[in-house]
């Protein structure tokens, strides 16, 4: 007998197909080979649903696209009140996929969410600054003035600059591949400047080994730093998990890193994670599965910047034709005490752009909309 473990295959008709010919133990060989082989938009989410955010909606009719042929898109408050973007592969707001084109730009964003304008900082089109290749980067924060980001391909390098953006220096250190496990790197935003921080540690995501930058991995591990040493690789702590009260554990040997969150072969490269302010949650987000295959928007929130997670939202086919990725809460568009936020995101063909959207939470016990 010959049958395909592939998105046709299903359980229940393949028991009763070879159930008559098979043993039991032999039928249950397969059908652990078929779930591990499942496709991705069959593969569910490992964590219970929330039992804080109920739901999540989008309103589609605030849909704005920008900066057409530039992708990933991550975003930050500073402290001059203005928010900074970073983005690859374009040439940021006014230019396209080749007009003005670099590998990484810098933009600032001007305005309110429904009515912004972006300028090029550093590289891209008639921007202020020329840039210069240094890798892609996944995350961006303020601190004091100081802009940060983490940059590289295959590799976590930290990059900053004190005059928004114009130039940028390196630390000189990795938490990549060779050196260190962490992968595309991104940081924890808060408010304004950093403000509304749980606490002086500066925390850092990144997806765990894999076989190309590109592909989809296991987990996301985590890091924490005092925030006025964010520079100094060796004030670096890395999560290694619980102890048995249930309290996190650090550990300074990143070889020891441990995910914060884990679900096999789904986590794709480009992960963000937001502070929602009042209602203090924790929200990880990133598309489902492999690059460039589907553009399904998961969810995930915490009481901590290490969870536990529990499931917000589960959205295939988000965007609407197009394959989504890069999803980022931008900080300073939250209103409505954290109930209301406006979602930057970019992808492929038409979503290769800045996008973005308004949408709501729907809380569990809301006592403001009993």
């Amino acid at each position: 007998m010959e049958f395909e473990s592939d998105a046709h295959i299903n359980g229940f008709w393949l028991v009763n197909i070879v159930k008559i010919v098979l043993p039991v133990s032999v039928i249950a060989l397969l059908l652990v080979i078929v779930t591990q082989n499942r496709p991705y938009e069959h593969s569910e989410p490992p964590y219970p649903k929330s039992s804080v955010i109920s739901g999540i909606s989008f309103d589609w009719e605030t849909h704005m696209r920008k900066a057409i042929g530039s992708d990933i898109w991550a975003i930050t408050w500073a402290d001059d009140d203005h928010q900074y973007a970073s983005w690859g592969d374009g040439g940021g707001f006014g230019g396209t996929d080749t007009d003005g084109r670099v590998s990484i730009g810098i933009a600032r964003i001007k305005g309110s969410y429904d009515d912004y304008e972006g300028v090029n900082v550093y590289g891209g089109k008639d921007a202020e600054n020329p840039g210069k290749p240094i890798g892609y980067s996944w995350g961006i924060i303020c601190l004091d003035g100081i802009l940060y980001i983490w940059a590289g391909e295959s590799r976590s390098e930290i990059y900053y600059t004190k005059n928004y953006g114009a130039t940028w220096e390196t630390s000189g250190w990795n938490l990549g591949p060779p050196v260190g496990p962490f992968g595309m790197s991104t940081f924890l935003n808060f408010g304004k400047n950093y403000e509304g921080a749980m606490d002086n540690y500066v925390y850092v995501y990144g997806t765990t080994k894999k076989r190309r930058w590109y592909s989809s991995t296991d987990g996301v591990l985590l890091a924490r730093v005092p925030k006025n040493k964010i520079l100094l690789r060796n004030a670096y702590e890395f999560f290694h998990g619980h102890d048995r009260t249930g309290n996190s554990v650090w550990t300074d040997d990143i070889e020891k890193a441990s995910p914060s969150f884990r679900w096999p072969k789904m986590v794709h490269w480009c992960v963000s994670v937001a502070h929602v302010p009042e209602i203090h949650r924790y929200l990880l987000c990133f598309n489902a599965g492999e690059f460039n295959k589907t553009s399904r928007l998961v969810i995930f929130d915490a009481p901590k910047p290490w969870g536990p997670w529990s499931l917000v939202a589960d959205e295939r086919n988000f965007g609407g034709s197009g394959y989504t990725f890069s999803y980022h809460f931008a900080p300073k568009w939250w209103r409505n005490g954290g109930r209301e936020f406006t979602l930057v995101y970019s992808g492929t063909r038409e979503n290769d752009s800045w996008n973005t959207v308004t949408g709501k939470l729907s809380l569990a016990r809301d006592e403001s909309n009993p």
